[in-house]
């Protein structure tokens, strides 16, 4: 997934990007792929299992 956001840099440097709607597309869907994959292998850190991750709104 890197070597693809490798490309477009590489590939940006030699040609005014702005005019192309589709590399700028296809970089922008593959970084939030990656940044899925990312975000679904952290894992929370400090969070006691016993208290729940969002608080209710007390009226």
């Amino acid at each position: 997934m890197w070597l693809v956001i490798g490309y477009q840099i590489i590939v940006s440097q030699f040609m005014d990007m702005r005019f192309f709607i589709f590399p700028l597309t296809v970089q922008w869907i593959v970084l939030g792929f990656i940044a899925n994959l990312v975000q679904t292998q952290l894992k929370p850190v400090g969070v006691n299992s016993s208290q729940p991750l969002t608080r209710s709104a007390s009226i």
